[in-house]
């Protein structure tokens, strides 16, 4: 429960600033598209013991939105190039443990 208090803490957080820059229909959009992706990579990835709702997904990609919605001057942001680090820094490590979270469908 405590990996999706926290998705939904993060969605919270993200959400609303990702809704007001590409819009709320867009947003609905890479949610589903997101959701079922991370469904899709846990069925062929994912361990058999760990369960998945899409909320890690869903909240990473509007993480990695709302970092680039800063790049209308062509460049890639610091903070989309940090977050992508350390997001595949954390993944890379969590692959590796079994703690009953689906890490494959992040």
């Amino acid at each position: 429960w405590a990996h999706l208090k926290t998705n939904m803490i993060n969605l919270l957080l993200v959400g609303p600033a990702a809704e007001r820059e590409f819009g709320t229909q867009q947003v609905a959009i890479v949610g589903v598209v997101v959701a079922v992706a991370s469904a899709l990579a846990h069925m062929a990835f994912g361990h058999s013991h760990s369960g998945q709702l899409g909320g890690s997904g869903v909240v990473s990609a509007l993480i990695l939105l709302n970092s680039l919605g800063a790049a209308s001057s062509g460049r890639v942001p610091l903070t989309f190039l940090l977050t992508a680090v350390f997001w595949l820094s954390d993944e890379i490590q969590s692959i590796l443990t079994r703690d009953g979270v689906s890490h494959a469908a992040h």
